[in-house]
């Protein structure tokens, strides 16, 4: 005599091929229509131009061990290397020359006594200057989204909350 299991386990053996066809094929119509879906968004986003990288310039003294070392790591190490061209300047007037042509998007003007004043830990701005019309055009991925203005009864209430007054 046979156990129960054994038959148990045939019957639902044979219902299962029964709809492995079924299962099959709707199995590889999804697979092949998510295929079609993802090749369709690469080939759109594709593009067969070369990619042409952003130029800056770059004034400071480069004579400076840690600052050249610093540009040379920039221009040779850093991935950044293949989407950002860094060009130096000896003077301010010959890179915002060269930003007014439209040759470079922006320069970078680093004080002299940059270095020295990080070595005292103390922070000197480097002036960062772009042009007004960028031929580059980027919005963010949540759309014309703005937040709310600060108002002033909006900066005493939240200093309220906070427990600090104007």
């Amino acid at each position: 005599m046979k156990p129960r299991i054994f038959s148990y386990f045939a019957l639902q053996a044979k219902r299962m091929l029964r709809q492995l066809p079924a299962t099959l094929i709707v199995t590889v119509l999804l697979l092949l229509s998510a295929g079609l879906l993802a090749s369709a968004m690469l080939e759109k986003n594709r593009s067969d131009a070369p990619v042409q990288p952003v130029a800056v310039g770059m004034i400071g003294d480069f004579e400076n061990e840690y600052l050249s070392f610093g540009l040379f790591a920039i221009q040779h190490l850093d991935p950044s290397r293949y989407s950002v061209d860094i060009r130096v300047f000896d003077t301010e007037d010959a890179a915002r020359a060269e930003l007014l042509r439209g040759r470079i998007s922006a320069y970078c003007r680093i004080p002299d006594t940059f270095v020295e004043s990080i070595q005292r830990g103390e922070i000197e701005p480097i002036r960062y200057v772009s042009a007004r019309r960028s031929r580059m055009r980027w919005s963010p991925p949540w759309g014309s989204f703005c937040p709310p203005r600060r108002t002033r009864s909006t900066a005493r209430s939240i200093s309220w909350r906070t427990g600090f007054r104007k």
